[in-house]
């Protein structure tokens, strides 16, 4: 089972992290480090192996370059840069007079982070599963928002949205209609900063 901590990555090896559609790439090499990603077709089992040989068939490495140091380094959850803009998959109506919660799976966003003159620095993130950026509000809105677009299947019940999965942070949603109208729910925007995992 993966769990998120600190670790270590001996010079010239390379470890690799498959989660969500991201695969990670991570080589501790003399002096740098080098990241490299690929986002697959399809979401896959989450699996991190270290110690490995370095891969001939990576694509470009993005370098960070420095004092040769031990290969500490960290992954972290975040939850994505930008609010998102959350659309049920189905039609979903919320009864007058009425309060409901809805949980929310949000795919997480993988923080590289290493040691760096006694405090932590960020290398990178990269989305375990890429959304689209979509403009909540009207076009001419200059009050709208950009964000990022997340179709999500709204469950009433936290245990509908599966096992837990370290790609994924569900979020609850607590929806109030006082009105005597039926309340159509076709999206929100939710930003993401005030929000922690």
């Amino acid at each position: 089972m993966f769990s998120w901590h600190s670790r270590e990555l001996p010079a010239g090896r390379c470890a690799v992290l498959r989660m969500g559609r991201l695969t990670l790439w991570i080589w501790q090499a003399p002096g740098e480090w080098r990241l490299a990603t690929l986002q697959e077709e399809r979401p896959q089992a989450t699996e991190y192996r270290a110690d490995l040989p370095v891969p001939r068939e990576v694509p470009d490495w993005i370098r960070y370059i420095g004092p040769d140091r031990p290969g500490a380094f960290r992954l972290l959850p975040v939850l994505p840069p930008l609010p998102l803009a959350i659309s049920p998959a189905s039609a979903l109506h919320l009864l007058p007079s009425s309060r409901s919660e809805l949980f929310v799976g949000i795919p997480v966003t993988v923080r590289v982070e290493i040691p760096h003159g006694g405090q932590t620095l960020t290398l990178a993130e990269f989305p375990v599963q890429p959304l689209a950026k979509t403009w909540f509000g009207q076009p001419d809105d200059p009050h709208g928002l950009l964000c990022l677009s997340l179709r999500s299947r709204a469950r009433l019940d936290v245990a509908e949205l599966g096992p837990a999965d370290p790609a994924r942070a569900v979020c609850e949603l607590r929806l109030h209609n006082p009105t005597t109208a039926m309340l159509p729910f076709q999206s929100l925007a939710l930003p993401t900063d005030p929000l922690g995992l």
